[in-house]
């Protein structure tokens, strides 16, 4: 089965049908499992699909493109806890409510 890297690693790939009915299968079987790979590919898709609205004269404006930034980077809720990792390591602890600001 790939890992969460070889997910975005592949993501083309996989959206385009350009994978071997196995590594497909492998493949899905990976989003069923993983949440953080299932959001990712999402966000992916969603980009995609913004830019190809794009035609070639248009440019978005600053704030569209921090928006999108920031929601790439935060995840859909805005809290960094849910943002994708792409490596296999554990989710990092949360910080202490001691911690200083």
């Amino acid at each position: 089965m790939p890992t969460c890297q070889h997910v975005v690693e592949q993501a083309d790939d996989y959206l385009n049908g350009d994978m071997s009915p196995f590594r497909r299968w492998q493949y899905r079987l990976h989003l069923l499992i993983c949440s953080r790979c299932r959001l990712f590919l999402h966000q992916f898709q969603l980009t995609i699909r913004t830019i190809g609205r794009l035609s070639t004269g248009d440019s978005p404006a600053p704030e569209a493109v921090d928006q999108l930034v920031n929601t790439l980077m935060t995840g859909t809720r805005g809290d960094p806890a849910t943002r994708p990792v792409l490596t296999n390591d554990p989710k990092p602890e949360p910080p202490s409510d001691d911690a200083a600001p």
